[in-house]
């Protein structure tokens, strides 16, 4: 199922059919159609069970720093195709201004990736973007002794209060300069590197670091214990923020998985919870062949790549599905050989807002909220179901 809704890696769904039945070519092989009525008859819910059971089985082998597991907590739209089913599952395209939107649809998926481990803890999919209220729903999967980084979007008094109702939940996350009172009043202060507030209820640290490439000052949030209030630390830390766009990356890039093959919502999560599945399934296949990051704050370490894994699980997981230990011994040799050297902060530039390129407007919007009718939409969480 996994090699047919990817398309053989790109190949194509009848290339994919003939390699899964094993047929030649001059042969007949099951056609596309049939194959497509078989998957309207299959619930996505067995692919989201397929996914947390796999998810689950990894949570005892989760690597940690200082006791805490370590996870980023951050967003992403999708594009989907314009189809009457997601319209009326309450999808619609992107907001713009003049009270129009983008002609894709768009789908809204908030990720907790830990970086420690390189394998997920849960992810959410909506029709409407609210990332803090996703953010919700994936703190309350986390175990105790954890910590969450978060870019600028996320901070706010909500974030506070969700992690004070959890024993020993952290966060950690950089603050916009007009964030909070505290957060002004701290950063005009050009003497002052820490400061903190109990406006929340608890004590809450404000930490300045400044970026070693760009010598831009950055403020940052957290609830961490005094000892780990050193702008080194803090800086190492939130750096590894950016394996959450990485792993966005491998989904969208590597994956190709906004290239859906179906047109339903239901056809839409069965490919999404695929790919999270395949994805965690090659990282923890690696992961068992040595991919391990000894040193997860420092600016140089190793990498394989995800890339040639990723496509040998997926020619050989019909031949080694009830073998995971061969495909293990499989792997060994692309994890080693496959090892780069790569370096933290190596391409760090300041943030540039760019304006768009054409003075003209563009012809793939349209009217937002013409068709259809708002009466018609309903609203759908699948992790709440």
């Amino acid at each position: 199922m996994l090699y047919l809704v990817f398309g053989a890696g790109g190949e194509g769904t009848e290339q994919a059919l003939l390699k899964v039945f094993d047929c030649d070519l001059e042969r007949c092989a099951p056609h596309r159609s049939s194959f497509c009525r078989q998957r309207k008859q299959l619930s996505w819910r067995y692919f989201h069970d397929l996914f947390y059971g796999l998810i689950h089985s990894i949570d005892s082998h989760r690597t940690t720093f200082n006791g805490l597991s370590c996870y980023v907590i951050d967003g992403q739209s999708l594009s989907l195709p314009r189809t009457r089913d997601l319209y009326l599952n309450g999808f619609n395209g992107r907001y713009l201004e003049d009270d129009r939107e983008t002609h894709m649809l768009r789908g809204y998926l908030v990720h907790c990736y830990d970086f420690l481990t390189g394998v997920s803890k849960g992810f959410t999919f909506n029709n409407t973007l609210n990332e803090h209220r996703d953010r919700g729903i994936l703190v309350d999967l986390l175990e105790e002794k954890s910590l969450v980084i978060y870019d600028r979007l996320y901070f706010s008094e909500d974030l506070v209060r969700q992690h004070e109702s959890k024993t020993r939940c952290y966060f950690l996350a950089r603050c916009k300069k007009d964030a909070s009172a505290e957060v002004t009043a701290f950063d005009l202060d050009e003497e002052k590197t820490l400061a903190s507030t109990a406006r929340y209820g608890k004590p809450i640290h404000f930490i300045k670091v400044k970026h070693p490439k760009t010598s831009e000052i950055h403020t940052y949030a957290t609830n961490l214990p005094e000892n780990w209030h050193r702008p080194g630390i803090i800086g190492q830390l939130y750096s590894r923020r950016w394996d959450g766009e990485t792993a966005f990356f491998e989904l969208t890039a590597t994956l190709k998985c906004e290239q859906w093959h179906s047109k339903s919502l239901n056809g839409i999560l069965q490919e999404l919870y695929c790919a999270m599945w395949l994805i965690n399934y090659t990282k923890i296949c690696m992961l068992l062949a040595g991919e391990k990051n000894t040193h997860p704050l420092e600016a140089d370490y190793e990498k394989s790549n995800f890339k040639a894994c990723c496509k040998f699980v997926v020619e050989k997981i019909g031949k080694y599905w009830n073998q995971p230990n061969r495909m293990i011994n499989k792997l060994i040799k692309i994890v080693s050989r496959t090892k780069q050297k790569r370096t933290r902060y190596s391409r760090s530039y300041p943030r540039e807002i760019k304006s768009p390129q054409s003075p003209y407007a563009y012809n793939n919007t349209r009217p937002s909220g013409v068709d259809p009718p708002l009466g018609m939409r309903t609203s759908i969480n699948p992790e709440r179901t």
